[in-house]
């Protein structure tokens, strides 16, 4: 068994390799997210609407937050979603990760208060999902190329991968 889990972090290792490429791809998603969260945030500030207690100032961010928002531009380069498929991927994905409604945010509870209908939302919410779409709309033609590129090489490493432990199978049951 543990020779199963050995070739399976092998298989991942060869298929997320970092590639100037992806590397390149991963900071300017990285990039992106953060300049599409400094335009919410100052969206929130500058319309007198009550900043979300999840939306700290940038500076205060952790690498992993950061990390994520570009996970998140990331996934929309591949996909035509509308404002409302953005909301309510998002809330499978907190859902899925034990969050629930809450009348307030809280992260040690897991309670969000926009965990709800993307037509009950707040219009000031659906504007800043709207914001980050036309971010990654604007800028999104100019990196897919790099996206298209590096997912190839992973699924190249990932075919390799597989072929390897097919050849490496039929090999044991010589």
């Amino acid at each position: 068994m543990s020779e199963n889990i050995d070739k399976e972090q092998q298989q991942t290792e060869v298929i997320y390799e970092n590639t100037p490429e992806r590397e390149q791809l991963i900071s300017i998603a990285n990039e992106l997210g953060v300049l599409s969260y400094r335009i919410n945030r100052a969206y929130y500030i500058n319309t007198s609407i009550i900043i979300p207690s999840d939306m700290k100032p940038v500076e205060e961010l952790t690498t992993e937050e950061v990390h994520s928002l570009g996970l998140k531009i990331i996934q929309l380069l591949n996909n035509n979603l509308s404002a409302k498929d953005l909301h309510n991927n998002e809330c499978d994905i907190k859902k899925q990760m034990g969050w629930k409604y809450g009348e307030v945010f809280d992260e040690e509870n897991k309670t969000d208060p926009t965990l709800i209908s993307y037509d009950q939302l707040p219009s000031y919410v659906k504007t800043s999902d709207t914001f980050t779409l036309e971010i990654i709309r604007h800028f999104g033609n100019q990196i897919i190329p790099l996206y298209k590129t590096v997912h190839d090489q992973e699924m190249t490493a990932y075919r390799i991968a597989k072929e390897k432990e097919e050849q490496s199978k039929e090999e044991d049951n010589e």
